[in-house]
């Protein structure tokens, strides 16, 4: 299944943001796609927004699509 613009996807790893690797966006944390390409890179957005984070890139082998009703 693609994943495709305005999907959301839950993180299989953690993510490390920030100078120093100081912030973390934990695994399981649910982003929102907001451009997808075709060889597989994601730029997403937390959902939630305590996590204070402008902008992720991930390959698309490292998150799993959430099936929403």
């Amino acid at each position: 299944m693609a994943i495709r613009k305005n999907d959301i996807v839950k993180n299989n790893i953690q993510i490390a943001i920030g100078y120093l690797n100081r912030s973390v966006i934990p695994a399981g944390t649910q982003l929102r796609v907001w451009k997808a390409s075709r060889t597989g890179i994601l730029h997403c957005t937390t959902v939630d927004r305590t996590i204070s984070c402008a902008n992720i890139t991930l390959k698309a082998n490292d998150v799993t699509k959430v099936e929403q009703p």
